[in-house]
């Protein structure tokens, strides 16, 4: 080939790398901009009788995973091989172990403050059931990365009892949104720590450890962290899976163990609502679920359970209860109830009322509405307490204004179990703003049922909760001088004793919820309460009995002939 021929070859060949250089660049941009497809996984959440092994994949790019519930990044495990997942549990406890999620088991506070614990509340001596949770996310070279694809597995629990007919919901969220000393929902952190340092030191013995500081005392949606949750029903089928926020919830009880979650449907979590059938068996749709740990009724949690299911065709509001098993980040945490929340999407969807027109209070406060509603709720208030109600007339403008059967129902039956935090506490009214053609839509107040755990002891069985009761509320003090009132609220009481709280229907529902409970119960109490036993909740529902055969006696005797 002569020279003048060579040159022009090299002339093509170095237009041809140029040109594929440029090429390459646009393609190079082009795939820097694409997005990375999230991982895929052989195995689906849920349960398996034996390990087995998990292969991931992804178009491009690695993979990197975490087994801790932090969010996977480019400094996280390098998936290489299949990972063998099985049975977690014997892996030593993590997150159980933490002594600053209450502060009865915090000894060093207690013993400046001269308290002793209550509920005897510790962490576990033994290692507590476990999930392996995995949580992969693709990353390419240019750095982009997929959504991070989130996995929970359960091996071998077909063999453990404590589990059987149960349903299970998993919690996945970054530990520090949790446990971190700043940002932490579950642990005294910061919020403790700066009271102290306002105090001048550890604050002298409350009445109540419930009263203290700490994180999980903290409301708003600045404390609420997201979190992927898996509920599955107690055949294993996973039910419902997604993004969602969490939040403690609770009074006093926030300090205890485990504590209750509410859960929330966002839209920047990827869903707006919570789809109540497939968790109740209802056509709602909700923005919000309450995870319910029994409060102080922590040796049973059949309080609420027992009063909504046997009371349900009160002429007041009760909810659903379906039970759960909690693990969070991979750990077992518990016994919970799930039951929707009070709030206005529950009762529009339960009534078919119309968007924003109900009104709800709680304890003296606007729980659903406007500032404005809370004048009707004063006025309703003031014409009871400021009126004479032995004056018939009086008692019928009262009559206008409140579904009178509900508020007979409802204080006939917070009576009747004697509850002790109560008529301060727990108190809840709703009617709706506009009056309409539908049931329990003409505007008149009607009581909500909650939170009865502190009721039901035997040893206030007898108790004259009349006299206590208008001693410490004065609407109850003022309705109970009409005689009308008073004698329908006897008679109710004494319905009550022969109906829906008749010892033998009361027994056949304890035993068959101590039966379904009972080793649950006894898994609870290894991880939390480790020097009880299933026998302490036999026995704490033979109380439950024993109350209710009482109660039925002291009631027949007080009102039974009137």
């Amino acid at each position: 080939m002569n020279r003048r021929w060579r040159g022009a070859l090299h002339c093509l060949v170095g237009v041809a790398l140029v040109v594929g250089l440029v090429v390459y660049g646009l393609n190079l941009d082009r795939n820097s901009d694409q997005p990375v497809t999230p991982v895929r996984l052989s195995v689906e959440s849920g349960f398996y009788d034996s390990p087995f092994y998990l292969e991931m994949s992804c178009d491009r790019g690695e993979i990197r995973y975490t087994l801790d519930s932090t969010e996977p990044d480019e400094n996280s495990l390098l998936y290489t091989q299949p990972i063998l997942i099985e049975d977690a549990s014997g892996n030593p406890n993590v997150y159980s172990m933490i002594e600053d999620v209450c502060i009865e088991l915090r000894s060093d506070i207690l013993a400046l403050s001269g308290r002793e614990p209550k509920y005897g509340f510790k962490t576990p001596v033994e290692p507590v059931d476990k999930a392996t949770v995995i949580r992969a996310v693709c990353i390419d070279a240019f750095g982009n990365r997929s959504d991070i694809i989130n996995a929970v597995y359960f091996v071998g629990f077909d063999q453990k009892e404590a589990y059987d007919g149960m349903n299970i919901i998993s919690i996945t969220t970054n530990p520090s949104n949790l446990f971190d000393f700043d940002k932490g929902i579950y642990v005294l952190g910061k919020t403790f720590a700066d009271s102290v340092d306002e105090a001048g030191g550890v604050p002298p013995a409350l009445p109540n450890l419930g009263n203290w500081a700490g994180n999980y005392k903290n409301k708003g949606k600045e404390w609420e962290r997201e979190a992927y949750i898996c509920f599955f029903d107690a055949d294993r089928n996973l039910k419902l899976s997604g993004y969602y926020g969490i939040r403690i919830q609770g009074g006093a009880s926030r300090y205890m163990l485990p504590k209750s979650l509410n859960i929330y449907a966002r839209k920047r979590y990827g869903a707006e609502t919570i789809p109540a059938q497939p968790l109740f068996g209802e056509d709602w749709q909700l923005h919000s679920v309450n995870l319910n740990a029994g409060g102080q009724g922590v040796d049973t949690k059949i309080h609420d359970p027992l009063v909504n299911t046997l009371a349900a065709e009160c002429d007041f509001l009760t909810r659903e209860y379906e039970p759960y098993e909690l693990f969070l980040d991979g750990e077992f945490w518990g016994v919970y109830w799930l039951t929707p929340r009070f709030k206005k999407d529950y009762f529009e969807s339960k009534y078919g009322i119309r968007d924003g027109d109900v009104i709800e209070t709680k304890v003296d406060h606007i729980e659903v509405g406007t500032d404005e509603d809370y004048r009707p709720y004063k006025d309703m208030l003031r014409l009871i307490a400021d009126n004479d109600m032995s004056d018939e007339a009086n008692y019928a403008k009262v009559c206008e204004v409140v579904d009178i059967e509900s508020w007979i129902d409802y204080y006939a039956l917070e009576l009747y179990i004697a509850n002790t935090d109560w008529p301060n506490n727990n108190r809840s009214l709703w009617r709706v703003r506009n009056v309409e053609d539908k049931p329990d839509a003409d505007g008149k107040w009607r009581w909500v049922m909650f939170d009865v755990n502190l009721s039901m002891n035997p040893e206030r069985a007898e108790d004259n909760f009349i006299t206590r009761t208008t001693k410490r509320d004065p609407i109850f003090s003022s309705l109970v001088d009409n005689l009308t009132f008073r004698n329908a609220l006897y008679a109710r009481m004494a319905d009550f004793a022969n109906g829906i709280f008749n010892p033998e229907r009361v027994n056949a529902f304890v035993d068959d919820y101590a039966a379904r409970m009972r080793h649950a119960m006894g898994n609870e109490y290894k991880r939390f309460m480790h020097d009880k036993t299933e026998e302490d909740f036999i026995r704490s529902c033979e109380d439950i009995k024993t109350f209710f055969q009482l109660r039925h006696d002291n009631i027949l005797e007080a009102f039974g002939g009137k």
